[in-house]
């Protein structure tokens, strides 16, 4: 019976130790210019098209691998729940502890095997290849006291260009205004 005790025993505390790894697996996430399969983001085959909605519904300790090409912000960064392609508001606001990886070629499956080419931010959202009309900030990092972004959050493997700070008034992300004359690649604040 002390026998049958121990093994019970050991077999639960191995299937905890089975669950609790599950629980605390980091999840990776894939995007392409174009999307693929499902775009669900869930692998390179079934990769998403739109990098804040792969940001969105991350949480701290997921990554985001992206393919080389050039991605634009579709989201106003006061309202990432609605695409409005020509809002010269979007950006790419980051999210604590997601880890933002770019120069993918679509089918790497470790970040030391990256072998794409760059990976552009662009705040271009008009296509001209001027700033007129480019999206004021294209990241955004705002670090509030419910909403913090530390040292665990990264970006890595990108070129950021295109942003364009010359705009009046103000924008607010987590919380916290800001005038659209400051950051046009990257806007940090208490980051």
């Amino acid at each position: 019976m002390k026998q049958l005790t121990l093994y019970l025993l050991t077999f639960c505390l191995v299937m905890a130790g089975a669950l609790w790894t599950n629980a605390t697996a980091q999840t990776v996430r894939y995007v392409t210019e174009n999307g693929n399969g499902t775009k669900d983001g869930s692998s390179w085959a079934n990769a998403s098209d739109d990098l804040q909605d792969m940001i969105n519904i991350s949480t701290a300790g997921n990554e985001i691998w992206v393919a080389e090409g050039t991605y634009k912000p579709n989201r106003p960064a006061n309202n990432l729940t609605t695409i409005d392609p020509n809002n010269r508001d979007n950006a790419f606001v980051l999210k604590e502890g997601v880890k933002l990886y770019g120069g993918f070629s679509r089918t790497e499956t470790t970040i030391a095997g990256r072998a794409g080419g760059a990976t552009v931010l662009s705040g271009d959202i008009d296509g001209d290849g001027t700033l007129n009309g480019n999206c004021y900030h294209v990241v955004i990092g705002v670090s509030t006291a419910a909403n913090p972004i530390t040292a665990a959050t990264l970006i890595d493997g990108f070129t950021i260009t295109g942003g364009n700070a010359e705009g009046n008034g103000n924008v607010s992300v987590n919380g916290v205004s800001f005038g659209r004359s400051f950051g046009g690649g990257m806007y940090n604040r208490n980051s």
